[in-house]
C-alpha cells in the first residue's frame, strides 16, 4: 500500500501505519459517490488487514477484487465504510481517466491533498483506466522500504516494480528490477529487466539471488 502499512510476516503483526483522519476518510468517501466511484478501503484492526467496498463497478475493479480477495492477509467486506471496522490507511480508487480525475480535482480544490499521499497512473493492465491512491503524506514505498532495510538490519534491498508508482521504491533499493511488461519509465530506471509478471519472472529472480546463481 505505497508504504501505509509495513508487516512483520514472522511476528504476524504491523509494526507502523499512518491511519487517515477521519473527516478527510469521509469527505473523500463522498466525493467519490458524487462521481460514482466506490473506493476500496483499507483499514486496519488487531493486527488484520481488511478492504471495504460498495461495489465493483466496472471489469477493472471487478478484476482488482477478484485478483487479491483470497489473499491470506487481506479480507475483504462487501460494504460501507465504518469506523468500527478499523483505522482507514489507504484508499484505491480504480475507475475511467475522467472520474478520477474530477475526483482529483476536487481533492485540490478542497485543499485535501496538503496531507495526503496521492499516486495517479495509468492501469497498464486496463486500457483507459486509472489508479488514484490516496494515504497519509508520510507514506511512500521509498520511505517504506528504507524502514524495512533498518528494522530487518539488512545490508542490501532488492526491489521490483511495473508502474510509475514503484519509482520512489526502485530509487531506495540497491539493485532494482523491472518486470518485461512494466511501463517504460520503469525499465528504462532499473538495473535489469526481467520476464513479465505472469511467468513467476519475480520468485525466479529471487531464486536465484538467494542461490547464488544471479
Amino acid at each position: 500500500m505505497n508504504g501505509a502499512a509495513i508487516y512483520d510476516m514472522i511476528k504476524e503483526k504491523y509494526t507502523r501505519f499512518y491511519p487517515l483522519k477521519s473527516e478527510f476518510v469521509y469527505r473523500l468517501i463522498e466525493i467519490c459517490r458524487q462521481v460514482g466511484i466506490s473506493p476500496f478501503i483499507h483499514i486496519i484492526k488487531d493486527n488484520r488487514l481488511y478492504v471495504c467496498y460498495e461495489n465493483t463497478e466496472s471489469k477493472a475493479a471487478e478484476d482488482f477484487h477478484r485478483e487479491r480477495e483470497g489473499l491470506r492477509l487481506k479480507t475483504y467486506i462487501h460494504a460501507p465504510y465504518s469506523p468500527n471496522f478499523g483505522e482507514a490507511v489507504y484508499f484505491t480508487l480504480l475507475a475511467e481517466e475522467r472520474k478520477i480525475r474530477e475526483i482529483l480535482a476536487e481533492i485540490e480544490r478542497e485543499g485535501l491533498s496538503k496531507a495526503q499521499g496521492l499516486n495517479f497512473y495509468g492501469d497498464i493492465y486496463n486500457k483507459g483506466f486509472y489508479y488514484l491512491e490516496i494515504c497519509d503524506k508520510m507514506a511512500s514505498k521509498k520511505t517504506g522500504l528504507h524502514f524495512l532495510k533498518e528494522y530487518s538490519g539488512a545490508e542490501e534491498v532488492y526491489a521490483f516494480g511495473d508502474n510509475l508508482n514503484d519509482l520512489p521504491m526502485l530509487e531506495e533499493a540497491d539493485m532494482c528490477f523491472a518486470v518485461e511488461n512494466a511501463v517504460d519509465e520503469v525499465k528504462k530506471f532499473c538495473h535489469r529487466v526481467i520476464g513479465r509478471n505472469t511467468e513467476d519472472s519475480v520468485a525466479l529472480t529471487i531464486k536465484n539471488i538467494t542461490e547464488d546463481e544471479f
